[in-house]
């Protein structure tokens, strides 16, 4: 009696066409460590005469070769073929991933014998070499031959000679040639030292996708060689000899890895103890209980498509459209606070009420910041202070004492643009005129591909050594 397959609605029977292979349901005792007849009775969903309990085959059920995705069963484990998955009550969705599957696993099983290929080439041309070079006795030689062998060896030297340094020019851009040159860390990233670098990869090398071009530190030093000199896309690709998307693709990837892990570590407010024990002298004599020092960080953007983001980013004052975050640096010259991005139309009194800065400060903290920063009654509910250089407005003239406090407050504020002076020069990114895309949001109130790039910016310049004397 011919076979017939078990699938529900399927009709093939053994005989009916020559191609077609039918399988024996596994066994258990076979693998038991497996479950591959678990798995099998699960794809089949078949049901019970009864209508009750779990369907079980017996040692004559066959199942056809129409329901694997190449026409017959796998017995590696990693096959999407090890278990059966085409049916009729199979979603389409699910067909197509594991066809999708099983296109990797095949890429997958192909690297090798493509490698020992590769390398089976290789040694024949090893050995062809080493044929055409063998030296030729003498006295079979004329002297118009030694010559032509003499003019064809010397250009093969040349030519290992220049092989070696184009392999040398395209190892340029990874790890070991960065080992023992600071001075190069410091041009192409904006870290002081390769041992910074470091640090920096190891807090996010776990997290890097694996690239099939780039290493993890290939990836890091692509990203930040685009901050760092704001360097296009297109040329970026160009050095690490991949494509635009690619180099996208990395450069906003790297970029989310960088900002979820060095922001938090590099970018806090520090505690009050901590802050007091290393403040600098400056401070001690004029602000001892100064916390933090606040000003407005500000960047040039494209022109918006959107009338109503027009409205909020143009600048009377500048005569472009603005971007403006707010920063807080600490006596130290560390940046321990940086909002989102906002319109420049918007005031600094809404951006300071609105960013977050107020839920960071403490009781009998001392706040430092320029005239435009009318936030001392919201600073007040805190139980701190809002120290801002006095007015002349309706007076012609400052008296002795504000004169005094308006030249020691400007003395120790100054610090606070050095410090954007200095997060501007190391990333030059920051100088250029904003690409509008870089502005976008994910979702409404997410951070954009900017907001990113300044606090990882700022958290990167928090790394190198201080711009404030200690002393």
């Amino acid at each position: 009696m011919p076979d017939s397959c078990c699938a529900t609605g399927c009709t093939n029977r053994r005989g009916d066409n020559p191609g077609l292979c039918f399988h024996r349901i596994p066994s258990d005792k076979e693998n038991p460590e497996r479950r591959q007849l678990t798995l099998w009775i699960q794809a089949i969903r078949r049901a019970t005469v009864s209508g009750n309990g779990t369907w079980q085959p017996s040692q004559y059920t066959r199942l056809c070769s129409d329901h694997f995705i190449k026409g017959a069963k796998s017995d590696d484990l990693l096959s999407p073929d090890w278990v059966p998955s085409v049916f009729s009550h199979t979603p389409a969705t699910k067909k197509r991933k594991r066809e999708k599957d099983m296109e990797r696993y095949e890429q997958h099983n192909r690297i090798p014998i493509k490698r020992m290929e590769a390398e089976k080439k290789q040694d024949a041309v090893d050995v062809l070499l080493e044929l055409s070079v063998e030296p030729v006795p003498q006295q079979c030689l004329s002297n118009h031959c030694k010559d032509a062998i003499a003019e064809v060896l010397q250009e093969c030297d040349d030519l290992r000679e220049e092989n070696r340094r184009l392999k040398t020019k395209l190892g340029i851009l990874d790890e070991q040639a960065f080992a023992n040159d600071d001075e190069k860390v410091k041009a192409l990233t904006g870290l002081p030292t390769f041992a910074k670098l470091q640090v920096v990869l190891f807090s996010v090398i776990l997290c890097l996708p694996t690239h099939a071009t780039l290493s993890p530190f290939q990836q890091l030093l692509l990203t930040l060689m685009r901050m760092k000199m704001n360097l296009s896309l297109a040329l970026l690709s160009v050095l690490f000899q991949i494509s635009i998307a690619t180099a996208s693709r990395t450069f906003r990837t790297t970029l989310d890895m960088l900002h979820a892990k060095l922001v938090p570590s590099f970018l806090f407010w520090p505690q009050r103890e901590e802050l007091r024990l290393s403040m600098p002298m400056i401070f001690r004599q004029t602000y001892p209980r100064c916390a933090c020092i606040i000003d407005c960080l500000k960047f040039f953007i494209e022109n918006p498509k959107d009338l109503e983001a027009r409205a909020q980013t143009y600048s009377t004052y500048k005569h472009h459209h603005t971007m403006k975050y707010l920063i807080g640096i600490s006596p130290q010259g560390t940046v321990i606070f940086i909002s989102k991005g906002w319109g420049d139309r918007t005031s600094d009194k809404r951006v300071t009420e609105n960013s977050g800065f107020l839920e960071c400060i403490s009781a009998g903290d001392v706040i430092l910041a320029d005239q435009g920063f009318n936030v001392a009654e919201s600073i007040s509910l805190y139980n701190a202070e809002l120290n801002i250089p006095a007015f002349t407005k309706g007076r012609k003239q400052l008296s002795p004492v504000e004169l005094e406090s308006t030249h020691g407050l400007a003395s120790v504020r100054i610090h606070v643009e050095r410090v954007i002076g200095e997060t501007r020069n190391r990333y030059t990114i920051l100088q250029s005129t904003i690409g509008i895309q870089m502005c976008e949001a994910e979702h409404p109130k997410g951070l954009t591909v900017l907001d990113k790039v300044v606090h990882v910016c700022c958290a990167l310049t928090n790394v190198a050594p201080s711009i404030i004397p200690s002393g």
